[in-house]
């Protein structure tokens, strides 16, 4: 889980995120497998939202991406710069 964790969290600093929250929650078991709720905060612009949503889709184990909000704070050269929440 730490590993999984880790990879999310390098998928947001590569994606040039500047992270505000990463807050992992308590497991959570379920039949076949395990939850792990995560509060993430990151600010940057569309781009590098949609590039870390695309790379956390791609990893190997099975991550789900919900209630997300995308709130525009700025405009820098031309580019909106988002406040991003998601779990």
């Amino acid at each position: 889980v730490h590993l999984l964790l880790a990879k999310i969290s390098d998928k947001a600093q590569d994606s040039g995120l500047d992270i505000k929250i990463f807050k992992p929650s308590e497991e959570i078991k379920r039949d076949f497998y395990a939850e792990v709720p995560v509060e993430i905060e990151v600010d940057g612009n569309f781009h590098q939202v949609a590039t870390f949503f695309d790379e956390v889709g791609n990893l190997e184990r099975l991550v789900n991406l919900f209630d997300f909000s995308l709130v525009d704070s700025a405009v820098e050269d031309s580019d909106p710069f988002l406040k991003t929440k998601v779990v």
